[in-house]
């Protein structure tokens, strides 16, 4: 109903002209709909208050839901409000992903429901390539990447928080990561 209500005239217009075939009318469709960043609600919308009440430094929490649940798209945005001051102050959160792909796509998700681009307040950096800046909250990372920054720095300053996406890809640099990261600093 909104889409006809704003799409409406153009489609009119275009159909009464006869310039749009029905393959045609679903592409300008699918393009109108990319145009605004939608803010669907998801499944995991309803526990983001418990799981942000739940979650304190050095303490290691799990969520399973099953794909499309918006772990990946609501998760980091909602700790950045709960870490607040904590991320302003302590550093950035990292996600870890387990593909360069997956990193880039993810942090253009994250970037687009702020409507905003990457490389303000969410970020990415994988092999060879990387966006992000001084007001980065997000930083979206591969495993490997993350690895080589866990052994230069195993403290890690600068970081308040890191999420394992995808953890159930099981991947040796996922685990190492995840194993080192329980000897480091608790965050």
């Amino acid at each position: 109903a909104n889409l006809t209500m704003s799409m409406g005239p153009l489609v009119r217009l275009l159909t009464a002209l006869g310039a749009i075939s029905s393959l045609l009318l679903m592409a300008v469709l699918t393009f109108a709909l990319t145009l605004k960043p939608r803010q669907d609600a998801y499944p995991i919308d309803a526990l983001l208050p418990e799981l942000c009440a739940r979650f304190q430094p050095g303490r290691t929490l799990l969520l399973q839901a099953p794909p499309g649940a918006g772990k990946t798209t609501r998760v980091p945005l909602a700790l950045i409000g709960a870490l607040g001051d904590q991320v302003r102050r302590d550093g950035r959160i990292w996600m870890i992903e387990p593909r360069r792909l997956a990193a880039r796509a993810a942090a253009d998700r994250l970037a687009s429901s702020l409507e905003e681009p990457v490389g303000q307040r969410i970020g990415f950096a994988v092999r060879g390539e990387q966006r992000r800046s001084a007001r980065t909250q997000v930083e979206v990372i591969t495993d490997g990447l993350f690895l080589r920054r866990l052994q230069a720095d195993p403290s890690l300053d600068g970081v308040s928080c890191v999420l394992f996406d995808e953890f159930h890809e099981r991947r040796r640099d996922a685990d190492l990561a995840f194993a080192l990261l329980r000897e480091a600093a608790p965050l």
